[in-house]
């Protein structure tokens, strides 16, 4: 386990509990003398230019320096911990701090390694760093400056302690913008002006590396009437704001292509790698751990899947709702029971016979179909009246269907709706979603077979933004959609910052106005309907497909019957044919 030490010390009067009671009295003379510790000075004027609540230590050894113990007993909470401390910061408090770093004698890297993991997240916050005792200033200058770029540190006041109080204090403001440099600094200077300013409100034209997805309306690339390429989009908008209102210049990480699609996952995995300053696409919140390497909110939306309108049938749909189970059924059960009547009434009163005429009976069949029939002369008027219903009946049969057809061709019924994922499950729309932007297992368990992967991301966007309705896709409209940010980035809080007025300004809903006047301009969509039906057209062989299947069918069946008939009338007659 590594060696560690923190000590939480919440004082609000004087710290009492680090040094023995001799050790304060000789701090006493000192204020005395000098009328006030310039330290102590430093911390109100810092506290009142922006309130700080905590003050975490990071030193390694004893202070022996009286002036600088002064500080311990600044009215702060503070944290102290030396070296190989195992603590983040961000994990305990949420406060505004003000980190005190001692270094006595030499810039101790392992310390600052420690200082800056004790910061994870938090190093763009205030920090002062003391140094005592140091001979080589200049190169202490250089290291600590490399240091603090390395670390992303960006407000960062430096003081040279001297050796005794004759000496005077040496004041070193860093500047990272536009690279990374020390501003000497004096006491009259800092008093009269920000100990800490906010530089990121002018980053002196320093070079913020972006990409952009072509995924509207988040941006989309066209060319304007002179031939240039130009970007627009709510979130593409949101950063060329950022760059110009903070004095930055973008740098795309490669050259834009109108036909170049890039996925807004992809560009998060180049951000969150470092290759990407900040990136022209959202990333949706997934968990909360995720939040502190991301600006403040953009947008809250909510996860949707977009299926096609529900379309009106096709002529063949539309048979096979006409020729369906309910029509066939009608027709046996009606033609059945008419034609056991019949045989009965035959077999009765005139004694004739034929076991296929129970079940299809030549005098029945044509007249439940609708069709003219011939009527045997009988003086029974129970076979009449068979007759008179087999005329009800076909009559009923074939305005029912005739009534049906037309209403069905004028006015063709639609599709079902699919309102819930179990009627997606049994509908044959299929939803298209790149693979590189989704969890494939959780999906795959939500929508089964109605899910088509494509690793042709670009394929996919070509599909979406053609609005192809051969597929359903996914869209966002309960997500926290943030921007991906490196780790560390000293852009957060110029971001966070500007995300907040936008939002209060609306200044979103402007600009995705922007981008819909500019996607109708372009004719990326439109307003008309493109797909207008046609009231009139030939019928195809294919729109009568069920009626070629009644075809088939019966040919089948009848020569079926025809071979068996031959067969048995050959077995009866001793194997000869008449």
């Amino acid at each position: 386990m590594k060696s560690w030490h923190i000590t939480f010390v919440i004082s609000l009067a004087y710290y009492q509990s680090v040094y023995p009671t001799e050790d304060l009295e000789t701090l006493k003379p000192i204020q005395e003398e000098n009328g006030s510790n310039i330290f102590l000075e430093i911390l109100n004027e810092v506290d009142r230019e922006k309130l700080f609540n905590s003050m975490p230590f990071l030193y390694r050894g004893r202070i022996n320096d009286s002036r600088i113990r002064q500080l311990f007993i600044y009215p702060k909470p503070k944290v102290i911990g030396t070296y190989n401390l195992d603590f983040l910061y961000r994990k305990e408090f949420n406060s505004e701090l003000l980190t005190v770093f001692i270094a006595n004698g030499i810039l101790d890297f392992h310390l600052l390694q420690t200082a800056a993991d004790v910061l994870d997240y938090r190093r763009q916050t205030r920090i002062m760093a003391l140094a005592l005792n140091i001979q080589h200033q200049e190169k202490f200058r250089q290291d600590f400056l490399q240091a603090c770029a390395k670390y992303k540190m960006t407000n960062v006041l430096l003081i040279f302690v001297p050796a005794t109080d004759k000496g005077s204090l040496q004041f070193y403001a860093l500047r990272p913008y536009p690279q990374y440099h020390w501003l000497p600094k004096s006491w009259g200077d800092l008093k009269g002006n920000l100990y800490y300013p906010q530089h990121w409100r002018n980053m002196q034209n320093s070079t913020l590396l972006t990409y952009t997805s072509q995924d509207p309306p988040v941006a989309i690339l066209y060319y304007d009437s002179k031939g240039n390429l130009q970007i627009n989009g709510y979130v593409a908008r949101l950063i060329l704001l950022f760059a110009q209102l903070y004095n930055a210049s973008l740098e795309m990480y490669q050259p834009l292509q109108l036909d170049g699609i890039c996925s807004q996952h992809a560009l998060n995995i180049l951000t969150n790698s470092g290759d990407l300053d900040i990136p022209i696409a959202l990333d949706p919140l997934v968990r909360e751990d995720d939040a502190v390497r991301h600006s403040t909110y953009y947008e809250l939306s909510a996860g949707q899947t977009i299926v096609p309108c529900p379309s009106p049938l096709t002529i063949r749909q539309i048979f096979g709702l006409l020729l369906n189970g309910y029509f066939f059924g009608c027709i046996l059960i009606c033609s059945l029971l008419l034609s056991i009547a019949h045989s009965l009434i035959d077999f009765y009163f005139d004694g004739i016979f034929h076991h296929m005429n129970f079940v299809l009976n030549d005098k029945v069949f044509p007249g439940v179909l609708g069709q003219s029939f011939s009527a045997r002369l009988t003086p029974w008027r129970s076979l009449k009246i068979v007759y008179l219903l087999v005329s009800f009946v076909g009559i009923n049969i074939g305005i029912q269907f005739a009534a049906n057809m037309k209403t069905l061709f004028t006015s063709p019924p639609y599709h079902d709706r699919v309102n819930t994922l179990e009627d997606l499950r049994h509908s044959s729309i299929k939803i298209l979603c790149p693979e590189e932007s989704m969890d494939t297992k959780y999906f795959l368990a939500l929508f089964g077979h109605s899910l088509i992967i494509s690793k042709n991301t670009t394929m996919v966007y070509e599909h979406m933004n053609r609005f192809n309705n051969t597929y359903g896709y996914f869209g966002l409209t309960a997500n926290w959609d943030l921007v991906a940010l490196p780790p560390h980035s000293p852009l957060k809080e110029p971001l966070d910052h500007l995300l907040y007025r936008i939002n209060e300004l609306g200044f979103r809903e402007a600009w995705k106005s922007s981008v819909f006047y500019d996607m109708v301009r372009l004719r990326n969509i439109t307003l008309l309907d493109e797909n207008q039906t046609i009231d009139k057209r030939v019928l195809r062989v294919d729109d009568l497909f069920w009626i070629w299947m009644i075809d088939v069918v019966g040919l089948a069946v009848s020569s079926l019957v025809f071979i068996a008939e031959l067969l048995i009338a050959y077995c009866r007659q001793g194997g000869k044919l008449a």
